[in-house]
């Protein structure tokens, strides 16, 4: 198990990411023209859910110190701590892959930043000091509702609310994979992504498992 059992370090390491990554997600949203754009992002969305997320951890955190300094930090339930992990490489990999597209226009500094923190962040507190080998398989599914739903639902918001363009230069969706007007089959590039989101969450969880030692084999002395 790759857990660092203290619980002293992974509050220090927790609160100085929650101050990180709170300055930045601030920086980034400040940098977006419209506020309802921002929040209708899907990064942004994550954004807030990380950040609360982190600062309850680094709550029970604190509470757990009353234990002592040595042992496993206390966190959130685990199979809603991998999901929002799940989201946050998710967002920020999304992100950091239409910067450096050539069809998509993302060249925002303070958005560049943010992602390679929220990656970071999640990545390393996942890996450090969150539980290993507690979340099944077939919680994966179900983890992965939140982004394909939000997918779906901007897909079809601009056939409900017609003529509301919600993003920077009168676009109607946040992302160009999802715009009939820029790409020539939208529903293959959603099948495409939900395709991934599901073996992304899969492709976690088995992480999850196999940082545990879950898949060793055991000889019998």
């Amino acid at each position: 198990m790759l857990n660092i059992r203290n619980r002293f370090i992974s509050l220090t390491l927790r609160l100085a990411a929650l101050i990180a990554i709170s300055i930045l997600f601030g920086f980034y949203l400040n940098s977006i023209s419209r506020f309802v754009t921002g929040f209708m992002r899907f990064e942004v969305q994550v954004g807030v859910l990380y950040i609360i997320t982190l600062a309850l951890e680094v709550l029970f955190n604190l509470i757990d110190m009353r234990h002592g300094i040595k042992g496993y930090p206390a966190g959130v339930y685990m199979p809603f701590k991998l999901s929002v992990t799940t989201y946050a490489i998710m967002a920020s990999g999304l992100y950091l892959a239409l910067t450096f597209s050539t069809i998509a226009n993302e060249k925002n500094p303070e958005g560049f930043s943010y992602a390679i923190c929220l990656l970071l962040f999640a990545v390393l507190d996942w890996i450090l000091f969150d539980e290993k080998g507690t979340v099944k398989y077939g919680a994966a599914a179900a983890l992965s509702i939140f982004p394909v739903f939000y997918m779906v639902f901007c897909m079809i918001r601009p056939h409900i609310f017609t003529n509301t363009p919600m993003y920077d230069g009168g676009l109607e969706y946040p992302y160009f994979f999802l715009d009939p007007k820029q790409v020539s089959m939208p529903i293959l590039s959603i099948a495409i992504v939900v395709v991934l989101i599901v073996a992304l969450f899969f492709f976690i969880v088995l992480l999850n498992n196999i940082f545990s030692g879950k898949y060793r084999k055991r000889t019998n002395d």
